[in-house]
């Protein structure tokens, strides 16, 4: 929980319950929480932007969102033909900029820039093995922790 005035502080707590009822015009909803930490700060009717994780994973592999093609294709790299191949694939879990990939897929090389123009078996070449963006892998790279959150503002 983020209470506004205090954009850098983080409380917690665990959820004791949720109203069934969202008001329609600002889309928010009651949610009881049972504070671990901020009681002597927040208050009672006090809105707080809350993050709700709804599940986390350890030790995984993601992708980033732009390399799905659609909802359910990945390229990848056939190092043995220099070809593209198409691989039928539905992510489970994944956030707003990644999505997870089982450690079956690790050692593949999966096409992230240009791969809504790629067409099965076409030849391809790998320019960088080592490609990195701001410092960042974007090919493939294993997390400590990914964690799906649901953010919304509630009172």
């Amino acid at each position: 929980m983020r209470y506004p005035a205090l954009a850098d502080e983080v409380f917690t707590g665990k959820i004791d319950s949720i109203s069934e009822y969202i008001e329609p015009q600002s889309k928010s909803f009651e949610v009881v929480c049972k504070l671990t930490s901020g009681s002597e700060i927040l208050r009672p009717g006090m809105f707080v932007n809350v993050s709700f994780v709804i599940d986390s994973k350890k030790n995984i592999y993601k992708l980033p969102l732009r390399a799905l093609v659609g909802t359910d294709r990945l390229w990848y790299v056939d190092r043995s033909e220099s070809r593209a191949k198409k691989l039928n694939f539905k992510p489970i879990f994944f956030d707003d900029d990644f999505f997870v990939v089982s450690d079956g897929y690790k050692d593949l090389d999966f096409i992230i820039e240009g791969n809504s123009f790629i067409y099965d078996s076409q030849p391809v070449s790998v320019i960088d093995d080592d490609l990195e963006k701001d410092g960042e892998n974007i090919d493939k790279e294993i997390l400590d922790e990914s964690k799906v959150t649901d953010k919304k503002r509630q009172r």
